[in-house]
């Protein structure tokens, strides 16, 4: 027989009270711990090795997300242009010269970057570029030249020209990015604007940043780290769970220690040693395997070619508060069942547990039914509040399930049913271990039902705001070569800007309009076509007879002087200081209209349409710069983008297809990773729950056999085991159902979104469940004994 050392008996040798000498016999305990963590070859050991392992992987990888994003920001801020305010008006002779184009394939979004190289540029590089192009040259995306190698010739060369270069990783946002560099001769290039470099400017003062850097919308930033907290936090019960295991299989081995003479200090110290090294076993397993699993999780589904494996880089910091965190927990949580109870003679108030669950949920409902104010940016710190709350939340309910299970196991017990009696009874006898694979489930449902939630709010916000319907999608073109791109386009409805030289009233009197310093935002002058844009607005088109026709808006009235006049010229430099301003009569009456929806939007207000046959008969100049837009036709299936591209390589074709799916494209990948990480929270909760049914069957066979033998049935036992099993399910999923709705509603309201219930977390997490019950159900029945099992009566733990 081996003797353990006492840690708290006293020594009468003056050796032994030394600190050295106490602290060999703590080695000497631990080391014993630790032996059985290392050398026990059973289920319930690898389990808990395994849930701290992925529950690791799936806590740094959630954490470093941000990462990720901060890489593809970065690479973002690196490709931008600058070029300086005042001293670069006009691009020098050795100087590049660039404007953003949004082009579309098979109706995914490609970002064209139209260059402008000379024969000797200074301009830097970009980065992943590995050279200029020359005109009628490009260099694309990896991605994009996959697809064009199956697209048809005649598109490939309107939009890019030769294809002579791929863009490397530094130049992509992440490797499924659509972006082509087009490179055409200087004087073709639209919008042409000088650049001095790429990234960062020298001075930000003197320097202007012309490249679009990509950053996350404040609301969807907020439900991204709510989603974070939401996935955390139920691993990190799991994980706690799993030592609760582990402190099950080892109770009987401990209070075999404790008849041999064993203080209770050594017998904890043993348990804590035991759990630490089964946490940092698991722990270290899963360290190592992130950043392999997080590179190798790059291109696979859902959303595939998220980030390049070069942006997984391990986050020590969050990965070391998690080792602190889950061996400090485990270690409590296993030394919670060791200590034996202090007769007090006062009862337990038990009740007291349930004070966290409702903290928490009492302020997600506050956050749900509070009036917040419309159309404004949600409060950082109510944000936070929210996730503190749900942290609180989800804590309170793994810490009063076992309350919950027990009172319903209480009120069942007295029933006259031999097997609602004995199943009940036994939940309310010993509620911890029925509710470990419970409380698994129900976690494991509301983390996915919530991310659910709030991946379809992140779809919301940045997607379906913007979305058009079918009958209200609209193509976009715009152009510096208006005549030839209007013959490709004859039912297009064109219109050009062009400045104001005057504004004069009614008695010819100068109008206070040209005192404004902001006069082109407070009024807009257009030249189009007159009846093609009423139509679109689906107005009479009788108001375009005069040939110059007001607008006015719910919010804005018309800012020029009814019998008043205007006098414009053309925006073009070069057309402007050769022909003088033409002047036009206001109308009297204003039309009322609501702005083009989707991408037509960003025309903006029009206060004063001139129609482009008015403006002709008064001898104006034709105008070479303007907008198109084409109603219910779709670019890419009726060719319009071809024909577009072909009159004006140069051209910006954009439609609300297009639009759509680049927005959904932007934040597809979080949402992707997100819906990844629920999913493998689901994996982790059914593991545990299969391996948690396993280790129970051991305590089951010992009870079928003390049952057995005092005559109970084998069924009886059968359907009190399914009551054991099933009852805290019922018991906890309901609740776990309610925080999903108030999270999803309160998060629904904070962002400003329509509340909009999706049944589809609720009804997919009552499958699970049931799934996972069924499965528990069929090792039970599997490995129920036909007779009395009496060699189950002998422990070999």
């Amino acid at each position: 027989m081996t003797a353990f050392p006492d840690t708290t008996a006293p020594s009468h040798s003056g050796q032994d009270t030394s600190g050295f000498s106490k602290s060999r016999r703590t080695v000497s305990v631990l080391r014993i711990g630790v032996h059985l963590a290392l050398r026990a070859r059973s289920w319930t050991t690898l389990a808990v090795v395994l849930c701290t392992a992925v529950g690791t992987v799936s806590l740094v990888a959630a954490l470093s997300m941000s990462h990720i994003i901060e890489q593809r920001t970065a690479r973002a801020e690196a490709r931008s242009p600058y070029h300086l305010y005042e001293e670069n008006a006009q691009p020098d002779q050795h100087q590049v010269v660039w404007t953003p184009r949004t082009g579309a394939l098979d109706g995914q979004p490609v970002e064209r970057f139209i260059l402008g190289v000379p024969d000797r540029p200074r301009t830097p590089l970009p980065p992943g570029l590995p050279d200029w192009p020359e005109p009628g040259q490009a260099v694309v995306s990896p991605a994009l030249k996959t697809e064009l190698a199956d697209a048809p010739p005649a598109l490939v060369k309107a939009q890019y020209g030769q294809i002579v270069g791929s863009v490397t990783d530094a130049g992509l946002l992440h490797p499924d990015e659509r972006v082509a560099y087009v490179a055409v001769p200087v004087g073709d290039v639209p919008e042409a604007t000088p650049v001095d470099g790429f990234g960062t400017p020298p001075d930000p003062e003197l320097y202007g940043t012309l490249g679009e850097v990509p950053r996350l919308a404040g609301p969807v930033k907020s439900l991204l780290m709510v989603a974070t907290v939401a996935i955390c936090v139920p691993l990190a019960m799991l994980v706690l769970g799993s030592s609760a295991l582990l402190r099950e299989r080892r109770r009987r081995t401990l209070a075999s220690l404790e008849l041999l003479g064993a203080a209770p200090t050594t017998v904890r110290l043993i348990t804590a040693a035991e759990v630490t090294a089964v946490a940092v076993v698991g722990w270290t397993l899963g360290v190592a395997a992130t950043p392999w699993l997080m590179r190798a999780a790059a291109s696979l589904p859902p959303e595939p070619a998220a980030w390049f494996p070069g942006d997984v880089a391990l986050q020590w910091i969050p990965a070391l508060v998690t080792m602190v965190f889950f061996v400090t927990a485990a270690v409590v949580t296993a030394l919670r069942g060791t200590h034996r109870p202090h007769p007090t003679g006062r009862r337990e108030r038990r009740w007291r547990r349930l004070g966290p669950a409702v903290l928490g949920m009492s302020g997600l409902a506050g956050i749900a039914v509070f009036p917040w104010e419309a159309n404004a940016t949600p409060k950082t710190w109510v944000v936070y509040a929210g996730m503190g709350a749900l942290v609180v939340a989800v804590a309170g309910l793994a810490w009063a399930g076992p309350v919950l299970v027990r009172a319903a196991g209480r009120r069942l017990s007295h029933s006259g049913t031999p097997w609602l009696a004995l199943g009940s009874g036994r939940l309310a006898a010993d509620p911890h271990t029925g509710t470990l694979g419970a409380l698994a489930i129900a976690l494991a449902v509301a983390a996915s039902g919530i991310v659910g939630s709030l991946t379809s709010q992140i779809a919301h916000v940045d997607t379906e705001l913007y979305r058009t319907s079918s009958d209200e999608a609209l193509t976009v073109v715009t152009t510096d070569r208006l005549p030839l791109v209007r013959e490709a386009l004859p039912d297009a409805a064109a219109l050009s800007p062009v400045s104001l030289a005057d504004v004069r009233n009614g008695d010819g009197s100068r109008n206070k309009l040209m005192d404004d310093p902001y006069l082109a935002n407070a009024a807009s002058v257009m030249v189009g076509d007159c009846d093609t844009f009423l139509t679109l607005l689906k107005k009479d088109t009788s108001q375009c007879a005069d040939g110059v026709v007001g607008f006015a808006s719910d919010v804005t009235p018309n800012p020029f002087p009814p019998g008043g006049s205007v006098h414009a010229m053309p925006l073009d430099p070069s057309s402007a200081g050769q022909t003088p301003a033409t002047a036009f009569a206001v109308p009297e009456p204003s039309v009322t209209y609501e702005a083009l929806p989707g991408v037509a939007g960003t025309v903006g207000d029009i206060s004063l349409l001139i129609d482009h046959r008015t403006w002709q008969l008064s001898g104006a100049p034709a105008l070479q710069r303007g907008t198109l837009i084409l109603p219910g036709q779709d670019a890419d299936e009726t060719g319009v983008r071809t024909r577009v591209l072909a009159a004006d390589p140069a051209a910006d074709v954009q439609d609300d297809t297009t639009a759509y799916a680049e927005r959904l494209n932007r934040t597809g990948h979080y949402r992707g990773w997100f819906t990844s990480a629920a999913i493998v929270t689901l994996a982790v909760a059914g593991t545990f729950v299969l391996v948690s049914a396993l280790t129970a069957l051991i305590e089951r066979r010992r009870v079928h056999a003390y049952l057995g033998i005092v005559g109970v049935p084998p069924h009886v036992l059968g359907r009190a085991w399914t009551l054991y099993s099933i009852l805290p399910v019922l018991t906890l999923l309901p609740i776990a159902w309610l925080m999903t709705f108030l999270t999803d509603v309160g998060y629904d309201r904070l962002v400003r979104v329509p509340v909009q219930i999706n049944t589809g977390p609720y009804v997919s997490g009552l499958l699970i469940a049931i799934v996972l019950t069924a499965l528990v159900q069929i090792i039970a029945v599997s490995s129920a004994p036909r007779e009395v099992p009496l060699d189950a009566l002998r422990t070999r733990d």
